[in-house]
């Protein structure tokens, strides 16, 4: 009797790791939705520098185009967070994943390492965005602060998790 339910139970839990496609499906728009902000910012950063600069290029204050250019990348960098989420979520739930083969990820603790590094380097272009934009050099600071704490405990969290893992 006991046999019996244990291998109803596993059929059940193998149907439903199909479940997880609907968070893979999910993450791919999401990743649609930020490519698509990320090209109309570009397009409005264009259309703003053909309007002020064709008639004078010192009227364009570079700081606010490099903080705008800035944010872009931002966006890009959370569509790598996604899609490396959505590709590990499909590798550990539904099955393996063919052609990327520096996307290592056995287990839960690789994606969260991955996950771990590039959300190091969304903070830090954040950072960089906001020294750019801001004028107020003590918020900057406390900004700073914050931030590169909260770099310095992933970079921490992607170490140990790496260390654990060839342990």
């Amino acid at each position: 009797m006991k046999k019996v339910n244990d291998i109803r139970l596993k059929r059940f839990l193998r149907s439903t790791k199909w479940f997880s496609f609907t968070s893979v499906i999910v993450l791919f728009i999401s990743m649609g939705i930020l490519i698509l902000i990320g090209i109309h910012k570009l397009v409005i950063i264009i259309k703003d520098i053909f309007v002020l600069g064709i008639k004078n290029l010192d009227a364009i204050n570079m700081n606010i185009v490099s903080a705008r250019i800035i944010s872009i990348i931002d966006i890009y960098l959370l569509v790598i967070v996604l899609y490396i989420l959505a590709i590990g979520l499909y590798k550990l739930f539904i099955g393996p994943f063919e052609g990327y083969t520096w996307m290592e990820i056995d287990d839960l603790n690789d994606l969260k390492r991955h996950i771990a590094k590039v959300i190091v380097l969304f903070l830090s272009t954040f950072l960089l965005q906001k020294i750019v934009e801001y004028d107020e050099h003590d918020k900057i600071l406390n900004f700073g602060i914050v931030i590169i704490g909260t770099m310095a405990v992933l970079i921490w969290f992607s170490i140990t998790l790496k260390n654990k893992n060839h342990n």
